[in-house]
């Protein structure tokens, strides 16, 4: 799903970047992500060079985001008259995985707004913990029929603000 960025969205958008900067001095580690996903990798994952295509990276993590938002918020995707729309997103890549490694995903939430939420999102090998990339997804909450920013549905806001909100440490204090 797509909207295109109003004024609201973009300044959304700009908020979110500002706020949710990682500290480059920051170790990534898994225990730094209140909701984990498992997710296998595929033979058609692996590209020409040998290891996990970045689109793949993308996919994993857009999946887990929405696995939580639906599994543990209860948003339907095909009938909630709010809708969560991707405006913004990133990655930073740290190292490779290959089929057949199985990924461990992380997802917290760096930054809740009325309308937005900026997801930062982890991905490690399942077996060691090693990090392989930091992700980071901007929704905005839109009416499903206008598409306009309206705010988080109160379900969803309670219980991002219960489980995944994480307070970014600070630098040089122990995490």
């Amino acid at each position: 799903m797509a909207a295109a960025p109003s004024e609201s969205t973009a300044n959304a958008e700009e908020n979110a970047n500002a706020a949710s900067a990682p500290s480059e001095k920051q170790a990534l580690s898994i225990e730094q992500f209140p909701y984990v996903q498992v997710v296998p990798t595929r033979w058609h994952d692996n590209d020409v060079y040998g290891h996990i295509n970045n689109t793949i990276y993308y996919s994993v993590m857009d999946t887990a985001v929405n696995t939580w938002m639906i599994g543990e918020a209860g948003l339907d995707p095909e009938r909630s008259p709010v809708i969560g729309v991707v405006i913004s997103s990133s990655c930073e890549y740290r190292a490779s995985a290959a089929f057949p490694d199985t990924l461990k995903l992380g997802v917290a939430c760096a930054r809740l707004g009325t309308s937005s939420v900026v997801w930062r999102t982890g991905v490690f090998l399942a077996d060691g913990d090693k990090p392989l990339a930091e992700g980071r997804f901007v929704h905005v909450f839109v009416d499903r029929e206008t598409m306009r920013p309206v705010p988080i549905p109160e379900r969803i806001r309670g219980l991002i603000e219960q489980r995944l909100v994480v307070a970014e440490p600070v630098e040089g204090e122990a995490g």
